[in-house]
């Protein structure tokens, strides 16, 4: 299980060890996460419709969660649009 924090939109990976006010601690115990401000995270896996999307990550009570938001595709290179004319070749 991964444990974070969730900042600026962003996820803050809980370190190993992890430091706390008594010291350095190695653990993979969700009560010493949840004590220094860690939550579980659930990760989602990328939606396979050919659309474009960013991830988003939301907080409940009790976990960290990804979400996909659509965005628009990025805009062609001269590159592709080089294969696009000769078919890659």
């Amino acid at each position: 299980m991964v444990y974070a924090k969730l900042r600026l939109g962003g996820l803050e990976l809980a370190p190993n060890p992890l430091k706390t006010e008594r010291g350095d601690v190695f653990t993979n115990d969700p009560e010493i996460f949840a004590a220094n401000g860690y939550k579980p995270v659930t990760f989602c896996p990328y939606p396979e419709d050919g659309k474009y999307y960013e991830s988003v990550w939301y907080e409940t009570d009790e976990a960290i969660m990804q979400a996909w938001k659509e965005k628009e595709p990025p805009p062609a290179t001269a590159r592709d649009l080089l294969n696009i004319i000769t078919g890659g070749a």
